[in-house]
């Protein structure tokens, strides 16, 4: 065993001493169109075009000349206007149980087209919150119990996110601090059957593989710091917004995210050469999930549940 350590520690050192920066002369490549657009009920159509570029590349190129169509069983329901920086707007509010389909033309391109739905908002039925105990370490580790009901029509796809606001109503996204993904203890099957969490997944994305058309019980394990009287350093007795949010997400969506934790856990990047072990075991980037015919990036759709979680001294 020992040897087997000196091993280990003696290949490390090695693989750092020989990290060098070189320069390469890559190849051109024929550049893509990059097409983004994730719409929620409610909400205007937004999206970006831009190009795929080389790695090297340090500029972004924005398509402002694109003409995008928007249409629904066929139905053209209206013309995209472009502002600047790619950006693209339709004026119209997208509903839920309603399919769309993009048709993008750009000059010397193909045309485009992606289609994705916005599935019906699910729910929340349940979501409480309970200080447990201390461990050996004395951390004090919290309960999170959340509740739904799954529709059974159909394969549902859901991602779930958990964070403290610091005002009565949620009216920015600067009043929003999402709790720490790294301080939960997932033992959940639901969660751990999906294979995403030795990638640091920045949510928690699932399908209804193992409750289809049943009541969705996810419990998590919540490490809030080394006082039981506090939580993430604010006073229990204060704590009063203490949130979670239930998507209903398209399988586009759903697909995407995954694809995208892979692809970006496994990026060749400086943190990986601050963890000598990370760079010694990661794996190689993958392809990134699309659904855009003829081009690159997401057409996807969710709505939202939003439950103040019940604090449970």
């Amino acid at each position: 065993m020992l040897i087997k350590k000196i091993f280990i520690i003696t290949f490390i050192s090695l693989v750092i001493s020989c990290t060098n920066e070189i320069n390469i002369d890559l190849p051109d490549i024929n550049p893509k169109p990059v097409i983004n657009c994730i719409f929620t009920p409610d909400s205007l159509f937004k999206l970006n075009i831009s190009k795929t570029k080389k790695i090297t590349d340090t500029n972004i190129y924005y398509i402002n000349d694109a003409e995008v169509n928007l249409y629904s069983n066929n139905k053209l329901l209206g013309k995209f206007n472009n502002f600047s920086n790619g950006d693209y707007v339709l004026p119209l509010n997208s509903e839920e149980n309603t399919d769309y389909e993009i048709r993008v033309s750009i000059p010397n391109y193909k045309t485009i087209t992606a289609d994705s739905n916005i599935p019906a908002k699910i729910k929340i039925l349940n979501a409480t919150c309970a200080f447990k105990r201390m461990d050996e370490y004395g951390d004090c580790l919290y309960e999170i119990n959340i509740e739904f009901n799954d529709p059974a029509d159909a394969v549902n796809y859901y991602e779930l996110l958990l964070f403290f606001n610091h005002y009565e109503t949620i009216n920015s996204i600067s009043n929003i601090d999402n709790m720490d993904i790294f301080n939960f203890i997932v033992n959940d099957p639901i969660l751990i059957s999906e294979g995403d969490l030795d990638y640091e997944p920045s949510t928690f994305f699932f399908s209804d593989n193992l409750f289809n058309g049943k009541t969705a019980k996810i419990k998590l394990g919540y490490y809030g710091g080394y006082d039981p009287h506090y939580m993430d350093g604010q006073l229990v007795q204060e704590i009063k917004h203490l949130y979670v949010i239930l998507r209903s997400v398209s399988k586009s969506y759903y697909n995407y995210r995954k694809y995208w934790t892979r692809h970006s856990y496994n990026q060749n990047t400086n943190e990986h050469f601050d963890d000598p072990e990370t760079l010694l075991f990661f794996g190689e980037s993958l392809p990134m999930y699309t659904n855009i015919k003829n081009g690159y990036g997401i057409f996807a759709g969710y709505s939202s549940d939003i439950k103040k979680i019940k604090f449970i001294p």
